[in-house]
C-alpha cells in the first residue's frame, strides 16, 4: 500500500461504509474500503432489511418517514442496474394487532392525517383466520414498507468495489493510524481523513471511545416453507415473519445486549421457534425446519440516534454509523447527506451529528491515550 493517495479511506464495507463509498465516489472523490470479511460490519448480513415507516406497540411514525426511507427505496431501485442484481422488494407490512390497547393506538392514528398514507385497517379480529394467522385483536398494513435482502445486495457491493479495485481486504487497525501533514496515513496509505464504519467494533474505537454505543445482538431463523400460497408481506407481530424469493421462510428478531458476539444461540433458536405459535394457528402448515440460524450485533446508539461526523478535535477522522436495527433504512439518506457534508459543505442535521456530544482527548498511534485526538 506504500505511496497510494486516495481522497478518504472508508473502514467497514457494511450497508453504511458502502453507502458512503457510493455517495462520495459520485461526488467525484477517491475512497479506498477496508473489510475483512465483513468481520467489522457483519451485522448487515444478519439484518432484517425491512424499510418500516411505522413501528412499535405504539405504531409510531418513523420522524424521516417521509425523507429518508423514500429516499432509500429510490437509492436501491437504481442499485439494481447498477450492480446487476435483484434485491429491493416493495412489500406491505401485514401487522397482526398485539394486544386492545395497540388496537386502540391504531384507531388514534388511523384518525391523525399525518398517518394516512402509512397505516390502513383496521381488518376484524379472525379476517385472517383462515390463512392460519392468530389475529385475535384484529390486524393492520403498513404502507410504503420495503425489503432489501442483505445478503444478495452486500454480495453485489462486495463485488463492485472489488471489480473497482477501491476494496482491500484487511483488518484495519486504528491504532496505526497516524496524523501527518493534510491528512492520515496507514501502513503507507495516505488520505485525507479516515472514516470509520465498523459497526459496533467502534464502540472499542480509540478515537470514538466516547461515544456512547448501546449494542445489541440478534438472531435470525431461516426455515423450511410449507404453505406455498404464504403471502408476500412482511407479517408482524412483535417479531417479523417474511416469505424469502428464494422459496424459505426469514424470521426474527432476538435482542440481546449483555452477550456480544456472532455465534447462534439454543436460547434464541428456541425463542424464535416458540413465537411461531403466535403468528400461526398450526406453525407445522407453515414452518419446516431450521435451514440457516445467523447472529450478529447491531450497532444501537443509547440515544438511538445515529453518530455521524468528523471528531471534534481532529477533522482527518470521522465516523459514519450507530444506525442500529435501521442500517438500510436510513444509511442511504444519510450517508448522501454526509457526504454532501464532506464536499460541498452542507450542514449537518443536528439528530445524527456528533459534535452534540462531549469528546475527550487523545493522540494519533497511542494505546495509552485511548480516549480521544491530537
Amino acid at each position: 500500500m506504500s505511496g497510494h493517495v486516495a481522497d478518504y479511506i472508508i473502514v467497514g464495507q457494511g450497508i453504511a461504509g458502502s453507502m458512503l463509498a457510493l455517495e462520495l465516489a459520485s461526488l467525484g472523490r477517491s475512497v479506498v474500503v477496508f473489510d475483512d470479511s465483513h468481520r467489522l460490519s457483519g451485522a448487515c448480513l444478519a439484518a432484517a432489511g425491512v424499510l418500516n415507516p411505522v413501528t412499535g406497540k405504539r405504531l409510531v411514525r418513523s420522524p424521516l418517514a417521509r425523507e429518508a426511507l423514500p429516499f432509500a427505496a429510490q437509492r436501491y431501485a437504481a442499485l439494481e442496474a447498477l450492480l446487476g442484481a435483484k434485491f429491493f422488494h416493495r412489500r406491505r407490512i401485514l401487522a397482526l394487532t398485539v394486544s386492545p390497547e395497540q388496537g386502540r393506538e391504531l384507531g388514534e392514528r388511523l384518525g391523525d392525517p399525518s398517518y394516512a398514507d402509512f397505516l390502513s385497517g383496521p381488518n376484524p379480529p379472525g379476517f385472517f383466520s383462515s390463512r392460519n394467522f392468530r389475529d385475535e385483536f384484529g390486524s393492520f398494513f403498513i404502507n410504503r414498507s420495503a425489503w432489501v435482502e442483505p445478503p444478495v445486495l452486500m454480495e453485489a457491493l462486495e463485488k463492485y468495489f472489488e471489480n473497482s479495485g477501491i476494496l482491500i481486504r484487511q483488518y484495519f487497525d486504528a491504532r496505526a493510524l497516524k496524523g501527518v501533514s493534510g491528512g492520515v496515513d496507514y501502513c503507507g496509505l495516505t488520505a485525507r481523513a479516515a472514516i470509520f464504519c465498523g459497526g459496533f467494533i467502534d464502540a472499542r474505537n480509540p478515537f470514538f471511545k466516547w461515544l456512547n454505543f448501546r449494542p445489541a445482538k440478534g438472531e435470525i431463523l431461516s426455515l423450511e416453507l410449507q404453505d406455498k400460497d404464504f403471502p408476500d408481506d412482511i407479517v408482524h407481530k412483535t417479531k417479523w415473519i417474511m416469505r424469502s424469493p428464494g422459496g424459505f421462510l426469514r424470521m426474527g428478531s432476538t435482542w440481546d445486549r449483555a452477550c456480544l458476539d456472532s455465534l447462534p444461540t439454543a436460547e434464541a433458536r428456541r425463542e424464535l421457534l416458540g413465537w411461531l405459535g403466535k403468528f400461526f394457528v398450526n406453525p407445522k402448515l407453515v414452518a419446516g425446519d431450521v435451514l440457516c440460524h445467523t447472529a450478529a450485533v447491531r450497532p444501537c446508539t443509547a440515544t438511538t440516534r445515529p453518530f455521524v461526523g468528523f471528531h471534534p478535535l481532529d477533522e482527518r477522522i470521522a465516523i459514519f454509523n450507530g444506525f442500529g436495527s435501521k442500517g438500510f433504512a436510513l444509511s442511504p439518506y444519510f450517508a448522501r447527506m454526509f457526504a454532501e457534508h464532506i464536499t460541498l459543505g452542507k450542514p449537518l442535521d443536528p439528530i445524527c451529528d456528533i459534535r452534540r456530544t462531549k469528546c475527550a482527548r487523545v493522540s494519533f498511534g497511542s494505546s495509552k491515550n485511548a480516549e480521544g485526538v491530537l
